[in-house]
């Protein structure tokens, strides 16, 4: 049946396959046609059978969809090709894929700690590039989690106090109060290696 048109198996595993959804289903209708078509030219419209087939042979073998279609989609939906087109869309479709996301990045941050003899010029460099992913609602809880998971106890414990009075607590106002507290005067900067020696800079924190 998918000699007429060339379909890309669909796993759903990833949640960047969102995109995707729209592109499988318009494939699985132009398949289907196109074998409609082979059998008796000059139909509009392929038969939901065909289309049910289409879909269910090209959901690749293990894949989450796979699961989904033999051991979550009810039986009875499975004869069904609107029902089939909607479950598979609120499973996989953008609305879903920005809740596994948005679920991805939470976990992620609440994981967030500097590891066992991880440099804090490392530690900070994967927070920075982890803080674009960060809904602006979630700032405040993100800049706790940068904060707690720093592994000096004594700079933890400083830089909570320095920023526990402060109002609309963020990131970007926790940022440079932590690296403050890694700075010593007479030596070099260590979130900038190259400098050779540090002079006495106040944070700049906008309270």
């Amino acid at each position: 049946m998918n000699s007429f048109i060339k379909i890309t198996p669909f796993n759903g595993a990833n949640s960047d396959l969102s995109e995707r959804v729209e592109e499988y289903l318009d494939d699985i209708e132009t398949a289907a046609l196109s074998w409609e078509l082979s059998i008796t030219p000059g139909v509009k419209d392929a038969t939901d059978r065909s289309k049910i087939r289409l879909f269910r042979q090209n959901l690749e073998r293990n894949g989450d969809a796979y699961h989904w279609w033999y051991y979550v989609l009810p039986e009875g939906d499975k004869k069904d090709y609107g029902k089939i087109v909607r479950e598979f869309k609120e499973r996989y479709g953008i609305k879903a894929s920005q809740a596994s996301s948005l679920f991805a990045v939470h976990n992620e941050m609440l994981s967030l700690a500097q590891g066992e003899g991880e440099h804090i010029r490392d530690y900070v460099h994967q927070v920075e590039k982890l803080s674009w992913k960060i809904p602006k609602e979630m700032d405040s809880l993100f800049a706790i989690a940068f904060v707690k998971g720093m592994r000096d106890q004594e700079r933890r414990q400083r830089v909570t106090f320095d920023l526990k009075d402060t109002p609309n607590f963020a990131f970007l106002k926790a940022l440079p109060v932590v690296k403050f507290s890694y700075q010593e005067i007479g030596e070099p900067d260590p979130f900038r290696p190259s400098q050779q020696t540090l002079e006495a800079v106040e944070p700049s924190v906008s309270l």
